[in-house]
């Protein structure tokens, strides 16, 4: 006789909306300041249109900011990177991610569903991936704001979604 569990068996649905709640409860933050992508497209579009540039959900390994619709991650192995930064360790640090958050922006029409709002706020950051480098991605080695909003603008351009950019500023 074994001691397993068929995880087949598991409520994944349950155990994943668990999950997702305790962490808004215990591992919540106040909704961030910008500086804010301003997108004219909704979270779902968004979502498409990072989704097929391999960004995916990335709730479970980051904090939940107040007012969060939207949070993915694109993790990229960046060899180029790995001499200029390193861990606590002294390993080079090589996996980097792009991480998005979107928002409803302030002017955005609250009567229409979640998905159909607009505009809608889109802060992303490049940082080292969490759970390769934990201590170096909570201290911000590399840390970059700029290149991240410019990975998603080139999406956004690439969707013919019309935004605004602190970058155009």
């Amino acid at each position: 006789m074994t001691d397993h569990i068929d995880s087949r068996t598991l409520p994944w649905d349950e155990l994943r909306a668990l999950f997702r709640y305790v962490r808004t409860q215990k591992f919540s933050k106040p909704r961030p300041d910008g500086p804010f992508i301003t997108a004219e497209c909704s979270h779902d579009d968004l979502r498409v249109a990072l989704g097929t540039r391999y960004f995916a959900p990335n709730y479970e390994s980051s904090y939940h900011y107040e007012g969060t619709q939207l949070n993915l991650a694109r993790v990229v192995l960046n060899e180029r990177l790995a001499g200029q930064y390193r861990d606590e360790d002294g390993i080079p640090i090589r996996w980097w991610q792009t991480h998005v958050r979107s928002f409803d922006a302030p002017t955005a029409d609250r009567t229409l569903p979640p998905l159909k709002r607009r505009p809608i706020e889109i802060q992303p950051h490049w940082e080292p991936e969490p759970t390769e480098y934990d201590v170096a991605h909570v201290d911000g080695h590399g840390f970059s704001r700029d290149r991240a909003l410019r990975t998603v603008a080139s999406v956004l351009d690439a969707e013919a979604i019309a935004y605004d950019s602190p970058l155009d500023q």
